[in-house]
């Protein structure tokens, strides 16, 4: 697949998205290295300690939930020319690849797989690539995949995650910030131009499920997704209900998620943080993932431009408590009870995990 720099900066670059303190992710980028990390020193630096240290970090009043941009550096090979073409790829033998146009000698990326190896090589022709040093990096195996959309706040893969012997698969389930206003006549975009391609292009999502509520207009006029080609489906939630108030729209939800032709799937209320949180919480805690990751995923909305900080404390009396009170040894057995107890079958529970662990 061909992409040129032009399309590539476009997704790349910070304009004028309505996101309040954003960062040029080009900027104070890193270069390529053996095990490269995606995150920000911010996000690293929350990730490698205490889940509940949020605060030191992130408050939610600015946008800074986007990922690191990594730089492929080629200015050392001195090629002659004043365009550059790079092959970027996840196959070592370049059978599939990306293949970009610049005219500097770097080149920055961004919205990587999680604990994947990439293999790069630029030459002045396309032609030359095939005799070009091959170069590769790995990225770091730390979650979550955080990735950038243009105009389009808090955006994550829920991919990545150990769960037990097995690992949720990428590119599958996201999670994120609304694609339009609320409570307008008519739908007015937030996502740009450029965030749009990487929703359709980068992520190919094939479901928005918007959580948020059409009897009061809150979906902004919204009847079909703004992406093209993209399935909309409106589950409305109640925003304070909780598990408990919620059941009826977790059993529709769960149903969506156990149909294999809904995926990819982007699923979000109004800034991604609380009822986007919940289902979050049901899929990753019933897929096995470890509970301190399940955490760390549901406050990471904090580096999102969300108004507010949230805490472990709401997460504990709103969803945890409440699910605690369901039978089982786990969290992934009391998650499963709970499911059942919305009227999901066993048959349905088994397809959502066949479709979203990998071995």
């Amino acid at each position: 697949m061909k992409k040129s720099l032009a399309l590539f900066l476009a997704a790349a670059l910070v304009l004028a998205c309505g996101c309040g303190g954003a960062k040029d992710p080009t900027k104070g980028t890193q270069k390529a290295s053996d095990r490269t990390e995606i995150h920000t020193e911010a996000q690293a630096k929350y990730l490698a300690g205490s889940y509940d240290k949020i605060d030191r970090y992130a408050d939610g009043k600015k946008e800074l939930s986007r990922p690191e941009s990594i730089v492929l550096d080629f200015s050392d090979q001195k090629l002659k020319g004043d365009r550059f073409f790079v092959q970027v790829s996840t196959e070592s033998n370049m059978s599939e690849f990306e293949l970009y146009e610049t005219s500097e000698q770097s080149l920055p990326i961004t919205n990587l797989l999680l604990d994947t190896t990439y293999y790069w090589r630029a030459a002045v022709t396309e032609a030359g690539l095939n005799d070009a040093k091959l170069s590769q990096f790995t990225t770091t195996a730390a979650g979550p995949r955080n990735l950038f959309v243009e105009g389009v706040t808090n955006v994550r893969d829920l991919g990545g995650y150990k769960a037990g012997d097995k690992r949720v698969k990428q590119g599958m389930l996201y999670r994120g910030g609304r694609l339009n206003a609320d409570s307008k006549e008519t739908p007015v975009a937030e996502i740009t131009e450029a965030g749009m391609r990487v929703f359709t292009e980068t992520m190919k999502v094939r479901t928005e499920l918007d959580l948020r509520r059409a009897s009061n207009n809150e979906t902004g006029g919204l009847t079909e997704s703004l992406a093209p080609g993209v399935r909309y489906v409106n589950v409305e939630m109640d925003s304070g209900g909780g598990p408990e108030g919620n059941k009826a729209q977790i059993r529709e939800i769960f149903a969506l998620l156990a149909d294999e032709s809904s995926y990819p799937v982007y699923f979000h209320c109004s800034i991604g943080t609380d009822r986007t949180g919940l289902v979050s919480y049901l899929v990753l805690g019933f897929l096995g993932v470890a509970e301190e990751d399940i955490y760390r995923d549901y406050l990471f909305s904090n580096f999102g431009e969300i108004g507010s900080a949230r805490l472990f404390n709401t997460l504990e009396a709103s969803v945890i408590g409440k699910i605690d009170k369901y039978e089982g040894a786990s969290l992934s057995e009391k998650a499963a009870n709970y499911l059942k107890s919305c009227g999901i079958t066993e048959e349905e529970l088994s397809k959502v995990r066949s479709i979203l662990l990998a071995p």
